[in-house]
């Protein structure tokens, strides 16, 4: 459950308070007076999502075969198979970074399978990727372009003079 801006799995429900546990065991008890929406991550329909990064230059039927070709081998792992509900869809391209595109696929599992067929999935998709040379988008270091230089004063011309080094006037 999501809520108050907490999230975590519901532990007790009072009048006064709701009491959620995170993933790593941190107790969050929420009042109920607070909680304004609650978003249930275990009602209905869930998906397995992943954001699949990849250089804006690189091959991207490849790329989405290998996505296709883990999903279904994931579907035919006996481990997994009753955790998917469905096939697998990429919904394209999500958006364009300055190296990459980020494209997301997912698949939908049964209420309490996210978190493994996710891991599963992205486990399966990195061999592929390898496997096929698609390779991942490197983080690039950019620096502003540096100024003009017929713009840039000397250091000794921008210098102000104190007060104490005021001009004399020598009178004639």
């Amino acid at each position: 459950m999501e809520g108050a801006g907490q999230t975590g799995i519901v532990e007790e429900v009072t009048p006064g308070y709701v009491r959620l546990c995170e993933y790593d065991g941190t107790v969050h008890f929420v009042p109920t007076v607070e909680i304004d929406t609650v978003t249930n991550r275990r009602y209905g329909r869930v998906y397995a999502v992943l954001d699949v990064a990849v250089e804006t230059d690189a091959d991207f039927g490849a790329t989405f075969e290998v996505i296709r070709k883990a999903a279904g081998e994931l579907q035919a792992d006996p481990e997994f198979a009753g955790r998917i509900v469905g096939p697998g869809k990429i919904a394209g391209f999500e958006r364009r970074d300055d190296d990459a595109m980020l494209i997301r696929p997912r698949i939908p599992v049964a209420a309490d399978s996210q978190v493994p067929v996710r891991r599963a999935w992205l486990a399966r998709l990195k061999a592929g990727m390898d496997l096929a040379g698609i390779p991942n988008p490197t983080q690039r270091l950019r620096l502003p372009r540096a100024p003009h230089r017929a713009r840039i004063r000397p250091h000794f011309a921008a210098r102000r003079r104190r007060p104490h080094e005021a001009r004399v006037r020598r009178s004639a």
